[in-house]
This record gives structure tokens, C-alpha cells and sequence, in this order.
């Protein structure tokens, strides 16, 4: 699928700044996410460095 369709999708479902240009997308195998009971607790997750997701200031509004 060609990047700019993806990019396309992303301004429009997510809505992301359209000129937001650094995205990378990986896809993986359904087995690579099998891990321990432990790993899936949400205060084992992390971003830049370990914070919370909704402390950090991304610069555009996520809503989940």
C-alpha cells in the first residue's frame, strides 16, 4: 500500500497534523506479542523513557 495512503488514513481516522510526516509503521506477527501476565499490567507500560502516555505532550490531541 502506497505510504501516502496510509499517511491519508492516519490524518483522517487519528486525526493527525497532515504535515506529520514522521510515522512508522511495523507490522508483526500475531506470536510477537504473546508475553507474560506481568508484562500487560498498564503501569508496566511506558513512553520516552517510561512516562505515562497521557503525561506526555504529544502536540495534538489523542482520544481513545
Amino acid at each position: 500500500m502506497p505510504t501516502v495512503l496510509i499517511h491519508g488514513a492516519l490524518v483522517t481516522a487519528f486525526r493527525i497534523p497532515a504535515e506529520d510526516k514522521h510515522v512508522r509503521l511495523v507490522v508483526h506477527e500475531p506470536h510477537r506479542f504473546a508475553c507474560s501476565p506481568k508484562r500487560t499490567q498498564p503501569e508496566d507500560w511506558g513512553i520516552r523513557g517510561g512516562q505515562a502516555a497521557s503525561d506526555v505532550d504529544l502536540g495534538f490531541d489523542v482520544r481513545v
